[in-house]
Parts: structure tokens; C-alpha cells; sequence
């Protein structure tokens, strides 16, 4: 719902309770919408799906990453076959 703030300033606990029915109120001013007034539940949830949601998915899963990748260095170096076939700056280029 939107509502002009001199309307919900007058009756502001109605308003209120909208928001913890989960009801969002959109606050206008001079007719553009200059806050938004929602419940708690609601806020918790933009809490965990917003910016600093994001942030800690981010670090949720860079931290299992780390994990995945320190868990491949200890099974060993997929490319040890690599690196043993080839030769050495010395041998490749002569020693200088």
C-alpha cells in the first residue's frame, strides 16, 4: 500500500501493524515514495537476502572452496605429470 506521509504520521501504530501482517506501506512525499515501512519478519529476510546476505553466502562459499582446494593438494598435484616431462630452464635453454 501506499500512503502519504502526513496520513501515516496521523495514524502510525495502524500502519504498524500493517507492516507486522506483512504488509508493506510505501511512505510518499510530495507523491514519490521516500521510505518503505515493513515488519520484522520481512526485515530479517531482506537481512539475509540483501547485501550483507550476499556478502555472507560469499564468504560461505570462498571458505569451501578453500576447503575443496586444500582437500586437492593433499590427494596430490594433477600436474606432477606434467611437470616431470619437462626439463629444466638449463637443459631447455643451456646454462649461460
Amino acid at each position: 500500500m501506499k500512503e502519504a506521509l502526513f496520513k501515516v504520521k496521523s495514524s502510525l501504530s495502524d500502519y504498524v501493524n500493517q507492516a507486522e501482517l506483512g504488509n508493506v506501506v510505501e511512505i510518499t512525499r510530495h507523491g514519490k515514495v521516500a521510505a518503505v515501512l515493513i515488519g520484522m519478519k520481512d526485515y530479517g529476510e531482506l537481512l539475509n537476502t540483501g547485501d550483507n546476505g550476499f556478502s555472507l553466502r560469499y564468504e560461505k562459499w570462498l571458505e569451501t572452496e578453500k576447503n575443496s582446494m586444500t582437500e586437492n593438494l593433499l590427494l596430490g598435484d594433477e600436474f606432477e605429470n606434467l611437470r616431470s616431462k619437462q626439463c629444466s630452464p638449463e637443459e631447455r635453454y643451456g646454462v649461460w
